[in-house]
């Protein structure tokens, strides 16, 4: 795109507010870089939404040019995060004046998601998406990689099967020249979902050095959230706590009852004494008091995240 420049250019600082009252403009840099990446991956989603002659190695490298941006983006999320330390909020008693965490702010959720743009490309959609979620579970210090276990995202995904998305793929292309591309696009995806997830917890400093060893380290926990994004055609709810994490689904076209799911939440929260730090359309998410352990939930707007429709 004549004019502009690559995020290896652009320093973080630019789009990192130094106050909650700068944020909006913060909001303003990352639509610039998102509607960069529109640009650029054009061609990709036109594939992915049917066309059956553009060139497969052509869609390869362009999946992998978006490695470097979709880290750097992630971590530029980590600096946002990183300025507002869960640990620098205060406890309110009553969760309707709690204080809201900026980083759930609506706007910015539905930036990142692309939840009002029909061009947001379907790969970027499921990297951020991916990424988001882990970084969040990492927000709140539920889970955290210690050198044991940083590489048990490599190892799933070794052996992991066909995803569902997969052999969606693979039914519908089962003539199709293009068949081995199709497995080939998804692993690089896979990939590089995993090296911004890498990425995210070496740039976040939410998790300090002192206070990993009280932390739980759930890999498996944290290979369920990434399996669910990647895996499922829409996520509805994500609960976890320090121990668990449960990811659930509902069938395509299924309506997502907000009211009830928040109302059974708030209860949940007043019962534990806890308060709310975050609400968007996105979800509503609690942190307990400090002598408790740490529970967490997020409402996932339903979303479809590959479209595997030929036309």
């Amino acid at each position: 795109m004549a004019g502009s420049r690559s995020l290896s250019e652009v320093s973080l600082s630019e789009y990192v507010p130094s106050h909650p009252d700068a944020y909006p403009l913060d909001l303003v840099g990352c639509q610039k870089m998102i509607a960069q990446y529109r640009e650029e991956l054009h061609a990709t989603r036109y594939f992915l939404h049917g066309s059956r002659g553009y060139s497969g190695a052509d869609v390869i490298r362009m999946v992998r040019s978006l490695n470097d941006e979709i880290m750097q983006l992630s971590a530029m999320l980590a600096s946002i995060v990183a300025r507002y330390p869960l640990s620098s909020v205060q406890q309110v008693s009553d969760p309707e004046d709690a204080i809201q965490f900026p980083f759930l702010n609506d706007k910015w959720v539905g930036l990142l998601l692309g939840r009002d743009s029909d061009t947001q490309e379907i790969v970027i959609q499921c990297a951020i998406q991916a990424a988001m979620v882990f970084h969040v579970v990492l927000g709140i210090k539920a889970m955290a990689l210690n050198e044991e276990e940083n590489d048990i995202l490599y190892r799933i995904y070794r052996r992991q099967d066909p995803s569902p998305i997969a052999r969606q793929w693979r039914a519908i292309t089962k003539m199709h020249a293009k068949y081995p591309v199709i497995d080939q696009v998804q692993a690089i995806i896979n990939k590089r979902i995993l090296h911004a997830l890498h990425g995210i917890v070496q740039a976040s400093g939410i998790v300090s050095d002192a206070c990993m060893a009280d932390i739980v380290v759930n890999g498996q926990g944290i290979v369920v959230v990434i399996e669910k994004a990647m895996e499922i055609d829409r996520i509805l709810t994500l609960e976890m706590t320090m121990e668990d994490v449960t990811v659930f689904v509902a069938p395509l076209g299924e309506v997502l009852d907000l009211e009830r799911m928040e109302c059974a939440f708030r209860q949940e929260v007043l019962s534990k004494e806890s308060f709310v730090i975050g609400s968007t359309d996105m979800g509503i998410c609690c942190l307990p008091n400090a002598n408790e352990a740490s529970s967490w939930q997020i409402i996932l707007k339903p979303k479809v995240v590959l479209d595997t429709t030929f036309t």
